[in-house]
């Protein structure tokens, strides 16, 4: 996946955008094709951003990629990933994400 030149914040936006479509799609196999890209666009972001949840106190993009690993995990829960929902759960937890685990009884 390309991501284009486009900064941190913009690539979790693409995520999200991935995960809403995946979401609102009636079509499996598309949204397995979105959640797939959303974990990919996820994944650069967590390499990118490796730095801030060691050196930086910067709260709110530890917050938002939190928030969207947590997403994804849901989503993934969703289309019946249990494994793969399970590791974007404990990634959305390493980001500092504190929440419920109830929906990962899938």
């Amino acid at each position: 996946m390309v991501f284009g030149g486009l900064n941190t914040q913009q690539i979790l936006e693409r995520a999200n955008f991935h995960m809403d479509n995946a979401r609102k799609t009636k079509d499996p196999k598309l949204a397995l094709v979105l959640c797939e890209d959303a974990d990919s666009a996820l994944s650069y972001v967590r390499r990118s951003a490796k730095w801030v949840r060691k050196y930086s106190h910067d709260e709110s993009l530890r917050t938002r990629i939190a928030a969207t690993c947590f997403k994804l995990s849901t989503l993934q829960g969703d289309l019946k990933l249990r494994d793969k929902a399970q590791d974007s759960y404990r990634t959305a937890e390493k980001w500092g994400y504190v929440g419920d685990r109830r929906l990962h009884a899938c």
